[in-house]
Protein backbone atom coordinates (compact mmCIF):
# COMPACT_ATOMS: atom_id res chain seq x y z
CA UNK A 1 0.00 0.00 0.00
CA UNK A 2 0.90 3.44 -0.77
CA UNK A 3 1.01 5.84 2.22
CA UNK A 4 -1.34 8.83 2.25
CA UNK A 5 0.30 12.52 0.43
CA UNK A 6 -0.29 15.82 2.32
CA UNK A 7 -1.75 17.06 -0.76
CA UNK A 8 -4.24 13.85 -0.48
CA UNK A 9 -4.91 14.58 3.11
CA UNK A 10 -5.54 18.50 2.93
CA UNK A 11 -8.05 17.33 0.02
CA UNK A 12 -10.02 14.98 2.13
CA UNK A 13 -10.17 17.95 5.10
CA UNK A 14 -11.95 20.19 2.89
CA UNK A 15 -14.10 17.98 1.34
CA UNK A 16 -15.42 16.59 4.92
CA UNK A 17 -15.21 20.86 5.48
CA UNK A 18 -17.55 21.26 2.52
CA UNK A 19 -19.70 18.41 3.67
CA UNK A 20 -19.92 19.70 7.13
CA UNK A 21 -21.00 23.16 5.95
CA UNK A 22 -23.48 21.63 2.97
CA UNK A 23 -25.16 19.61 5.89
CA UNK A 24 -24.88 22.78 7.91
CA UNK A 25 -26.74 24.66 5.72
CA UNK A 26 -29.28 22.67 5.28
CA UNK A 27 -30.35 21.53 8.90
CA UNK A 28 -30.57 25.69 8.60
CA UNK A 29 -32.89 25.55 6.18
CA UNK A 30 -34.99 23.69 7.77
CA UNK A 31 -34.76 25.56 10.80
CA UNK A 32 -35.66 28.49 8.76
CA UNK A 33 -38.31 26.97 7.45
CA UNK A 34 -39.86 25.55 11.13
CA UNK A 35 -39.42 28.71 12.30
CA UNK A 36 -41.52 30.29 9.32
CA UNK A 37 -44.20 27.86 9.60
CA UNK A 38 -44.54 27.89 13.81
CA UNK A 39 -44.22 31.72 13.19
CA UNK A 40 -46.70 31.43 10.82
CA UNK A 41 -48.84 29.04 13.10
CA UNK A 42 -48.18 31.83 16.19
CA UNK A 43 -51.67 33.74 14.24
CA UNK A 44 -53.87 31.10 14.67
CA UNK A 45 -56.15 31.77 17.66
CA UNK A 46 -59.22 29.96 19.16
CA UNK A 47 -62.19 31.91 20.55
CA UNK A 48 -63.97 30.51 23.27
CA UNK A 49 -67.69 30.25 23.78
CA UNK A 50 -67.93 32.97 25.92
CA UNK A 51 -65.79 35.69 24.20
CA UNK A 52 -65.41 37.60 21.41
CA UNK A 53 -62.37 38.42 19.10
CA UNK A 54 -60.73 41.52 18.12
CA UNK A 55 -58.35 40.88 15.08
CA UNK A 56 -55.55 43.73 14.74
CA UNK A 57 -53.56 45.13 11.79
CA UNK A 58 -50.46 46.92 12.60
CA UNK A 59 -52.14 48.04 15.73
CA UNK A 60 -55.72 48.84 14.79
CA UNK A 61 -58.58 46.98 14.99
CA UNK A 62 -59.97 45.89 11.58
CA UNK A 63 -62.89 43.32 13.35
CA UNK A 64 -64.14 43.37 16.37
CA UNK A 65 -66.69 40.70 16.09
CA UNK A 66 -65.02 37.10 15.68
CA UNK A 67 -67.44 34.65 16.75
CA UNK A 68 -66.17 31.47 19.01
CA UNK A 69 -63.93 29.21 16.71
CA UNK A 70 -60.66 28.93 14.87
CA UNK A 71 -59.55 32.40 13.77
CA UNK A 72 -55.97 33.56 12.31
CA UNK A 73 -54.08 36.88 12.05
CA UNK A 74 -50.73 37.97 10.75
CA UNK A 75 -47.82 37.37 13.55
CA UNK A 76 -46.83 39.89 15.39
CA UNK A 77 -45.28 42.57 14.48
CA UNK A 78 -48.37 42.76 11.98
CA UNK A 79 -51.27 41.60 13.78
CA UNK A 80 -52.72 39.70 16.52
CA UNK A 81 -55.88 38.54 17.89
CA UNK A 82 -57.45 39.32 21.28
CA UNK A 83 -60.09 37.84 23.21
CA UNK A 84 -62.63 39.58 25.53
CA UNK A 85 -64.63 37.96 27.27
CA UNK A 86 -68.09 40.05 26.90
CA UNK A 87 -70.58 37.24 27.77
CA UNK A 88 -69.15 36.91 31.41
CA UNK A 89 -71.03 38.95 34.26
CA UNK A 90 -68.24 40.42 36.52
CA UNK A 91 -69.71 41.80 39.67
CA UNK A 92 -68.17 44.55 42.29
CA UNK A 93 -69.54 45.07 45.80
CA UNK A 94 -69.46 48.95 47.11
CA UNK A 95 -69.39 48.96 50.49
CA UNK A 96 -67.22 52.16 50.57
CA UNK A 97 -68.46 55.51 49.46
CA UNK A 98 -64.97 57.36 50.08
CA UNK A 99 -63.99 56.84 47.02
CA UNK A 100 -66.15 59.57 45.53
CA UNK A 101 -66.19 62.15 48.43
CA UNK A 102 -63.88 65.36 47.77
CA UNK A 103 -63.66 67.76 50.46
CA UNK A 104 -66.07 70.64 49.14
CA UNK A 105 -69.64 68.60 49.65
CA UNK A 106 -71.28 68.00 52.55
CA UNK A 107 -70.44 63.93 52.19
CA UNK A 108 -66.94 64.42 51.75
CA UNK A 109 -66.43 67.19 54.68
CA UNK A 110 -68.34 64.51 57.03
CA UNK A 111 -66.36 61.65 56.17
CA UNK A 112 -63.33 64.04 56.79
CA UNK A 113 -64.48 64.74 60.25
CA UNK A 114 -66.49 61.33 61.27
CA UNK A 115 -64.12 58.71 58.88
CA UNK A 116 -67.79 57.16 58.36
CA UNK A 117 -67.16 55.96 55.38
CA UNK A 118 -70.33 53.87 54.18
CA UNK A 119 -72.90 56.25 55.00
CA UNK A 120 -74.55 58.68 52.10
CA UNK A 121 -76.16 62.01 52.75
CA UNK A 122 -80.03 62.47 51.96
CA UNK A 123 -81.67 65.57 50.20
CA UNK A 124 -82.51 66.74 54.34
CA UNK A 125 -79.45 66.05 55.55
CA UNK A 126 -79.67 62.56 57.20
CA UNK A 127 -77.09 60.32 57.47
CA UNK A 128 -77.75 56.56 55.95
CA UNK A 129 -75.58 53.28 55.65
CA UNK A 130 -75.49 52.14 51.63
CA UNK A 131 -73.92 49.05 50.55
CA UNK A 132 -74.75 47.65 46.83
CA UNK A 133 -73.57 45.23 44.09
CA UNK A 134 -73.20 45.93 40.59
CA UNK A 135 -73.22 43.38 38.05
CA UNK A 136 -71.45 44.53 34.59
CA UNK A 137 -70.09 43.00 31.36
CA UNK A 138 -68.30 43.71 28.60
CA UNK A 139 -70.39 46.12 25.93
CA UNK A 140 -67.51 47.33 23.51
CA UNK A 141 -64.76 45.18 22.67
CA UNK A 142 -62.69 47.55 21.29
CA UNK A 143 -62.85 50.63 23.76
CA UNK A 144 -62.55 48.20 26.53
CA UNK A 145 -58.84 46.68 25.19
CA UNK A 146 -57.36 49.68 24.10
CA UNK A 147 -59.23 53.23 24.92
CA UNK A 148 -59.19 52.50 28.68
CA UNK A 149 -57.54 51.30 31.93
CA UNK A 150 -58.11 49.82 35.44
CA UNK A 151 -61.63 49.26 34.38
CA UNK A 152 -62.72 47.50 38.71
CA UNK A 153 -61.03 51.01 40.08
CA UNK A 154 -63.05 53.30 37.60
CA UNK A 155 -66.23 51.17 38.12
CA UNK A 156 -65.63 52.21 41.47
CA UNK A 157 -65.32 55.04 41.06
CA UNK A 158 -68.50 55.93 39.01
CA UNK A 159 -70.72 53.79 41.31
CA UNK A 160 -69.87 55.27 44.62
CA UNK A 161 -70.61 58.78 42.70
CA UNK A 162 -73.75 57.53 41.21
CA UNK A 163 -74.98 56.52 44.50
CA UNK A 164 -74.29 59.95 46.53
CA UNK A 165 -75.98 61.85 43.83
CA UNK A 166 -79.23 58.70 43.78
CA UNK A 167 -79.46 59.65 48.05
CA UNK A 168 -78.94 63.20 47.61
CA UNK A 169 -81.91 63.56 45.50
CA UNK A 170 -84.16 61.66 48.44
CA UNK A 171 -85.76 62.26 51.81
CA UNK A 172 -84.22 59.50 54.09
CA UNK A 173 -88.20 58.91 54.60
CA UNK A 174 -88.49 57.78 51.08
CA UNK A 175 -84.65 56.53 50.73
CA UNK A 176 -85.50 53.94 53.93
CA UNK A 177 -88.83 52.94 53.05
CA UNK A 178 -89.68 52.55 49.45
CA UNK A 179 -87.10 54.20 47.62
CA UNK A 180 -84.89 50.83 47.39
CA UNK A 181 -85.90 50.04 44.17
CA UNK A 182 -85.54 53.92 43.04
CA UNK A 183 -82.26 54.16 44.36
CA UNK A 184 -80.63 50.85 42.37
CA UNK A 185 -82.34 52.56 39.17
CA UNK A 186 -80.96 56.02 39.60
CA UNK A 187 -77.19 54.17 40.44
CA UNK A 188 -77.86 51.95 37.13
CA UNK A 189 -78.72 54.95 34.53
CA UNK A 190 -76.17 57.48 35.90
CA UNK A 191 -73.55 54.82 36.00
CA UNK A 192 -74.67 53.82 32.65
CA UNK A 193 -74.14 57.54 30.94
CA UNK A 194 -70.72 57.41 32.74
CA UNK A 195 -69.28 54.54 31.25
CA UNK A 196 -70.39 55.61 27.85
CA UNK A 197 -69.32 59.45 28.15
CA UNK A 198 -66.10 57.85 28.94
CA UNK A 199 -65.98 55.11 26.40
CA UNK A 200 -64.98 52.66 28.68
CA UNK A 201 -66.60 49.34 26.83
CA UNK A 202 -68.41 48.29 30.08
CA UNK A 203 -72.10 48.04 29.91
CA UNK A 204 -74.15 47.90 33.41
CA UNK A 205 -76.67 44.41 33.86
CA UNK A 206 -77.64 44.68 36.99
CA UNK A 207 -77.85 47.08 40.60
CA UNK A 208 -78.83 45.50 43.38
CA UNK A 209 -78.98 47.18 47.13
CA UNK A 210 -77.54 45.23 50.25
CA UNK A 211 -78.22 47.29 52.61
CA UNK A 212 -79.95 50.72 53.89
CA UNK A 213 -80.11 51.42 56.71
CA UNK A 214 -79.93 54.67 59.06
CA UNK A 215 -77.45 54.98 62.08
CA UNK A 216 -77.74 52.59 64.85
CA UNK A 217 -78.39 54.88 67.22
CA UNK A 218 -81.76 56.19 65.77
CA UNK A 219 -82.38 52.63 64.32
CA UNK A 220 -85.58 52.10 66.44
CA UNK A 221 -86.82 55.16 65.55
CA UNK A 222 -86.90 54.16 61.67
CA UNK A 223 -88.03 51.27 62.63
CA UNK A 224 -91.05 52.32 64.14
CA UNK A 225 -92.17 54.47 61.51
CA UNK A 226 -91.64 51.36 58.57
CA UNK A 227 -93.95 49.40 60.92
CA UNK A 228 -95.99 51.82 61.41
CA UNK A 229 -96.13 52.50 57.35
CA UNK A 230 -96.81 48.57 56.72
CA UNK A 231 -99.74 48.66 59.45
CA UNK A 232 -101.19 51.75 57.31
CA UNK A 233 -100.23 49.46 53.84
CA UNK A 234 -101.92 46.34 55.27
CA UNK A 235 -104.80 48.41 56.09
CA UNK A 236 -105.64 49.61 53.05
CA UNK A 237 -104.52 46.27 51.71
CA UNK A 238 -107.38 45.12 53.53
CA UNK A 239 -110.02 47.72 53.11
CA UNK A 240 -109.15 46.96 49.03
CA UNK A 241 -110.11 43.50 49.69
CA UNK A 242 -113.36 44.23 51.15
CA UNK A 243 -114.35 46.33 48.63
CA UNK A 244 -113.32 44.12 45.80
CA UNK A 245 -115.59 41.27 47.58
CA UNK A 246 -118.52 43.73 48.33
CA UNK A 247 -118.62 45.72 45.12
CA UNK A 248 -119.69 42.54 42.90
CA UNK A 249 -122.58 41.78 45.76
CA UNK A 250 -123.60 45.25 45.38
CA UNK A 251 -123.33 45.31 41.80
CA UNK A 252 -125.34 42.17 41.49
CA UNK A 253 -128.39 43.87 43.86
CA UNK A 254 -128.12 46.90 41.68
CA UNK A 255 -128.29 44.94 38.32
CA UNK A 256 -131.81 42.77 40.24
CA UNK A 257 -133.51 45.70 41.34
CA UNK A 258 -133.19 47.47 37.73
CA UNK A 259 -134.46 44.69 36.39
CA UNK A 260 -137.37 43.93 38.42
CA UNK A 261 -137.64 47.68 38.01
CA UNK A 262 -138.10 47.68 34.46
CA UNK A 263 -140.54 44.79 34.76
CA UNK A 264 -142.56 46.31 37.18
CA UNK A 265 -142.66 49.27 34.62
CA UNK A 266 -143.58 47.57 31.65
CA UNK A 267 -146.22 45.85 33.71
CA UNK A 268 -147.76 49.00 35.02
CA UNK A 269 -147.70 50.77 31.08
CA UNK A 270 -149.00 47.47 29.98
CA UNK A 271 -151.96 47.74 32.27
CA UNK A 272 -152.53 51.93 31.63
CA UNK A 273 -152.78 50.55 27.98
CA UNK A 274 -155.04 48.33 28.48
CA UNK A 275 -157.18 50.46 30.70
CA UNK A 276 -156.90 53.14 28.23
CA UNK A 277 -157.74 51.04 25.47
CA UNK A 278 -160.74 49.92 27.48
CA UNK A 279 -161.78 53.55 28.48
CA UNK A 280 -161.93 54.51 24.67
CA UNK A 281 -164.07 51.21 23.61
CA UNK A 282 -166.42 52.10 26.60
CA UNK A 283 -166.61 55.82 25.69
CA UNK A 284 -166.91 54.61 21.87
CA UNK A 285 -170.25 52.92 23.43
CA UNK A 286 -171.46 55.57 25.09
CA UNK A 287 -171.48 57.76 22.44
CA UNK A 288 -173.90 55.70 21.04
CA UNK A 289 -176.33 54.80 24.05
CA UNK A 290 -175.56 57.51 26.33
CA UNK A 291 -178.74 56.36 28.82
CA UNK A 292 -178.28 52.87 28.57
CA UNK A 293 -174.27 52.53 28.90
CA UNK A 294 -174.16 55.14 32.38
CA UNK A 295 -177.15 52.78 33.58
CA UNK A 296 -174.59 49.91 32.63
CA UNK A 297 -171.88 51.25 34.25
CA UNK A 298 -173.43 52.27 37.44
CA UNK A 299 -175.13 48.77 37.83
CA UNK A 300 -171.69 47.22 37.71
CA UNK A 301 -169.85 49.58 40.12
CA UNK A 302 -172.99 48.71 42.39
CA UNK A 303 -172.38 45.36 41.83
CA UNK A 304 -168.59 45.73 42.43
CA UNK A 305 -168.44 47.97 45.72
CA UNK A 306 -171.81 47.29 47.52
CA UNK A 307 -170.66 43.52 48.36
CA UNK A 308 -167.52 45.25 50.02
CA UNK A 309 -169.94 47.29 52.19
CA UNK A 310 -171.61 45.71 55.83
CA UNK A 311 -174.72 48.50 55.71
CA UNK A 312 -176.06 49.50 53.02
CA UNK A 313 -178.86 52.33 53.41
CA UNK A 314 -180.97 53.80 50.63
CA UNK A 315 -182.82 57.28 51.53
CA UNK A 316 -185.23 58.77 49.23
CA UNK A 317 -184.40 60.71 46.32
CA UNK A 318 -186.47 63.55 46.68
CA UNK A 319 -186.45 64.61 51.07
CA UNK A 320 -183.55 62.02 51.56
CA UNK A 321 -185.61 60.29 54.18
CA UNK A 322 -183.59 56.65 54.69
CA UNK A 323 -185.68 53.89 53.58
CA UNK A 324 -184.30 51.15 55.15
CA UNK A 325 -181.36 48.65 54.90
CA UNK A 326 -181.22 47.44 50.84
CA UNK A 327 -179.40 44.62 49.97
CA UNK A 328 -178.01 44.15 45.78
CA UNK A 329 -178.53 41.30 43.87
CA UNK A 330 -175.69 40.77 41.28
CA UNK A 331 -178.31 42.33 38.64
CA UNK A 332 -178.54 45.51 40.75
CA UNK A 333 -182.24 44.91 41.83
CA UNK A 334 -183.65 45.37 45.07
CA UNK A 335 -184.52 42.32 47.45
Amino acid sequence: MTEPTPERGEDLVRTEARSSLRHLARLLQVAAVVALVVYALSGIRTVKPNEVGVRLRFGEAVRADLKPGMHYAPPWPIGRIDRVPVKTVERIVVDDLSASLSTDTASGDHYKRTGLKSYALTGDNNLVHLSFTVQYLVADPVDYLYRSQGHREMLRHLACSAALHAVAGMSVEDVLTGGKATIAEAIRRRLAADLDSMDSGLGVASVELTDVSPPPKVQKAFDDVVNAQQDARTSVSEAEAYRNSQLPKAQGEASRQISEARGYRQKQVAHAEGEAERFVAALSEYSKARRVSRQRLYLEFVNRVYPELHNKIVVQERDGQPVGDVRLHGDGKRK
